[in-house]
């Protein structure tokens, strides 16, 4: 593959704490490669349409049991981590269970736990929002909502993001909201889907309807810096790039052009 200006791998080049990146580069096939170097591939489920996305080429989600469904846990929900995914969507018809963008699972196990979300919002009260939220269990759970609608078919980046015992959720490098978190995520096997619940019992509903590119996920906290010096140059206003250029496999230093 050909890097292009905005690819999130591109930016984050030689990080060793990203885990997984979908570019949705392929022109055909039910697979999804993942580019970060972790080899978790992931398979096309329900033909999500190949179309232009935010940076090149994207997926397009329309119907039920439509997604991409990775079937390994990149991060394992005792530490720090980071997803973030650009979306685009005009979605604007009420019903009462989230779209699914971007999604953490227990899969089949019933209720799920240990999930964390990127999800676009269309219950009655939250219609056009993002959420980020997490679900370990009935007594632990949190759902944090963005400050604006989001339903307007441009392309929006959202981060979620875990520093210690700290979740910050931003849209577009803006933050939305912060809270705490003091327990970890665990539950069975844990798989990771883009455009739906990973959880098959659920499916038919929780689908994403709109675009979907660059879904990514790391193994530690990106700072607020990085998440405004990648959005800013991602839409074309001039930034320092910073890449990760590893030395061993214990050590890497950055350098900037």
């Amino acid at each position: 593959m050909q890097f292009q200006k905005g690819n999130i791998g591109l930016f984050f080049r030689g990080d060793p704490t990203l885990k997984l990146w979908l570019p949705f580069e392929e022109n055909s096939g039910n697979y999804a490669l993942d580019l970060s170097g972790g080899g978790h591939n992931g398979t096309l489920s329900g033909s999500p349409l190949r179309t232009s996305g935010k940076v090149g080429n994207g997926l397009y989600f329309s119907g039920p049991n439509t997604k991409v469904l990775v079937t390994n846990e990149i991060v394992d929900g005792k530490g720090d981590f980071t997803y973030s995914v650009w979306f685009r969507t005009n979605y604007s018809s009420a019903d009462y269970l989230d779209q699914v963008i971007l999604r953490r699972d227990s899969y089949n196990e019933s209720p799920p736990r240990g999930l964390l979300q990127i999800a676009f919002n269309i219950d009655a009260n939250h219609l056009g929002l993002v959420q980020c939220g997490i679900y370990q269990d009935a007594s632990h759970n949190i759902g944090m909502y963005s400050t604006k609608k989001y339903n307007d078919n441009l392309w929006h980046w959202v981060t979620f993001t875990r520093g210690g015992n700290t979740l910050y959720f931003y849209v577009d490098s803006i933050l939305q909201g912060t809270t705490g978190i003091n327990y970890t995520l665990d539950g069975n096997t844990f798989y990771n889907a883009v455009g739906e619940y990973v959880y098959p019992n659920v499916s038919g509903k929780g689908n994403f309807q709109g675009y979907i590119d660059e879904p990514a996920i790391f193994s530690r906290e990106l700072s607020p810096k990085e998440i405004s010096d990648y959005y800013l140059w991602s839409i074309g206003t001039p930034q320092r790039r910073i890449f990760y250029v590893p030395i061993n496999t214990s050590n890497f230093f950055h350098f900037f052009r």
